[in-house]
């Protein structure tokens, strides 16, 4: 099972990490429950994704490019979290650079919250704000 994860020439170096870890099929099934679930999750955030796309295309696509810019930036910062963490992996760097490396992995992580959190906001604001004109709008009776 091992040899059909790591491939047949072993390229990332995953058959000699686990030489030493005895792994029993109770592992393999966590392992596979895992990827079963990462997959599960995916399929229903794109799900919900089209779903929302959906909705609001028609009368708030502003919000609909808020959401894609969202999406956008969100993928920059994983790319940029993913590398720093297999830098800081590696076992050559000294201690110190490797708790800088956390530092801004962690640093990156309250950024994405805020920014998740100021553009949730935003587009809650333009949505009360789209209603509230739409309102005054048929409330005018000329």
């Amino acid at each position: 099972m091992l040899v059909l994860l790591a491939g047949k020439d072993d390229t990332f170096g995953l058959l000699s990490l686990l030489n030493n870890v005895p792994l029993t099929n109770d592992d393999l099934l966590t392992i596979l429950l895992i990827i079963f679930v990462l997959i599960l999750i995916n399929f229903i955030w794109e799900l919900l994704n089209e779903i929302l796309e959906s909705c609001l295309y028609k009368k708030q696509r502003h919000i609909l490019v808020m959401i894609q810019k969202l999406f956008q930036e969100l993928a920059i910062v994983g790319l940029w979290s993913v590398g720093l963490f297999v830098i800081s992996s590696f076992d050559a760097i000294p201690y110190e650079l490797k708790h800088i490396f956390e530092i801004v992995h962690i640093s990156l992580f309250i950024l994405v919250i805020i920014f998740i959190v100021v553009c949730a906001s935003m587009a809650l604001l333009s949505w009360a704000i789209f209603w509230f004109w739409h309102f005054l709008e048929k409330a005018d009776p000329g």
